[in-house]
């Protein structure tokens, strides 16, 4: 997305973090970007090459002279998630409280709201073979 946006006065907001987030750590080589050109399939060393973790999630906004990346999924224009990463964002979750005027640990269910996806006007799945291949379930919806 950035690589198309027009240079000079084109301003990417998060782009360290999002190296840091999504790149590989430090100090780590990725063996299908130096592998030799025909140690492995070229679909395979394309899906795998870089950071493959399937639990990524990331709003995108567009402004006229900006990319915010990061954003809240309510005010983001384009949302790029992994079905793992999206189901984690809205799956109901138990948060611990501590109180500290008694010593009982209180367990309170959390809902987080998901209903920006209802404003979804285009999806696309790209790589579809790939995501029969891990847990269906986080793509199957459950009310």
């Amino acid at each position: 997305m950035t690589a198309h946006t027009p240079p000079p006065s084109f301003q990417i907001e998060n782009m360290t973090r999002f190296r840091r987030e999504f790149g590989l750590p430090e100090g780590v080589v990725d063996k299908f970007a130096s592998a030799e050109p025909d140690a492995y399939p070229r679909d395979h060393a394309e899906t795998f090459e870089g950071n493959s973790d399937d639990d990524f999630r990331v709003g995108l906004k567009l402004t006229r002279k900006s990319v915010r990346i990061f954003t809240e999924f309510y005010g983001s224009d384009i949302i790029i998630a992994s079905p793992l990463g999206l189901r984690m964002s809205i799956e109901k979750e138990k948060s611990v409280v501590l109180c500290r005027f008694s010593p009982h640990i209180i367990i309170s269910d959390v809902r987080r709201n998901f209903d920006f996806l209802s404003s979804i006007e285009i999806l696309v799945a790209d790589q579809l073979d790939s995501l029969t291949m891990q847990n269906w379930e986080h793509t199957q919806v459950r009310v």
